[in-house]
């Protein structure tokens, strides 16, 4: 199965506009600020990782933000870090990654407000809305909701505001210890989204495709599945890439012959340090290169019809 077969198996898709105060929201709005961010939640609170590319007009204001709040200069952009001071996005964002079939999509700020996208399977319609109905009672929370059908996976990263690249690589089967799961996933010849990106728990979950019915994994619908895993190279390489606050719009996985393929979407000024990040990931956990890169290629139509 190949991921562009994905299409809109989870057919629901919600954009929430949140209001939070804090200083660099405060700023954002001032200066109409359009921001990519990436949340992360550690040690029970929620972060948020303000990403400013230095090229860009927004890159003029950071000294705004720079003396209030922590910062870090890369080579071509800043992060600026700052806690999120609300109970109610910790417990949206938790109570959201706790619906199985959902997986969070992009973060940012925009007009001020902190902009939260997501899908899901219309079986799951009522506890999204469960969820959010809570909220939306909440004075001054939520700001706006877009709630409606998802024609298809791949117009949602057409439409990012910033552009995407392609990282497609091969990891050799031999380095897993538990070949169980893999092994299932490839004889149905099914895809793995990796769905919680901003918890910091050694706990991964994930929604498989399928092309038919899997009994070892719990059912969402139809050829969809809800698993959870329990690796150590890849809640380590989460917690190395939300250290760098490098945000990632996707994250699929298949097995083709004996490697498994993963194809994640990342920003395109930030591909080399994503690349750089999962070597040193895997060197660290088998003392050696095992990455056999298969695709770095900016997001376009063509690609599509090989992924």
């Amino acid at each position: 199965m190949l991921l562009n077969q994905i299409k809109n198996q989870l057919d629901r898709k919600c954009k929430l506009y949140i209001n939070m105060p804090s200083y660099i929201f405060r700023i954002a709005k001032v200066h109409d600020m359009k921001i990519p961010v990436f949340l992360r939640e550690y040690d029970n609170n929620i972060y948020l990782k303000a990403l400013i590319y230095k090229n860009s007009e927004d890159s003029n204001l950071v000294e705004n933000l720079m003396p209030f709040l922590e910062s870090e200069e890369k080579d071509n952009y800043y992060i600026i870090t700052e806690k999120l001071n609300s109970d109610s996005i910790k417990e949206l964002i938790d109570n959201l990654y706790s619906i199985k079939s959902l997986s969070l999509g992009s973060t940012s700020i925009e007009n001020g407000k902190l902009v939260i996208e997501f899908r899901f399977h219309h079986n799951y319609s009522k506890k999204v809305s469960d969820v959010l109905s809570l909220k939306i009672m909440k004075p001054l929370f939520i700001d706006k909701i877009e709630y409606q059908p998802l024609d298809n996976l791949f117009s949602l990263f057409f439409q990012e505001k910033l552009p995407l690249c392609v990282v497609r690589y091969k990891i050799p089967l031999g380095i897993y210890k538990d070949n169980s799961i893999i092994n299932t996933i490839k004889n149905h010849k099914a895809v793995v989204e990796i769905s919680n990106t901003c918890m910091n728990t050694e706990l991964i979950n994930a929604i498989v495709f399928s092309e038919d019915e899997i009994y070892e994994f719990d059912k969402i619908a139809d050829n969809i599945y809800s698993l959870t895993l329990e690796t150590n190279l890849l809640s380590n390489l989460r917690e190395k890439l939300g250290n760098i606050a490098l945000q990632r719009y996707g994250i699929f996985g298949a097995v083709n012959d004996n490697y498994l393929v993963v194809t994640v979407f990342v920003p395109s000024y930030r591909s080399l340090d994503y690349i750089k990040t999962i070597l040193s990931n895997l060197y660290e956990y088998n003392e050696k290169n095992t990455i056999l890169l298969d695709i770095v290629k900016p997001l376009d139509k063509n690609i599509i019809n090989y992924i």
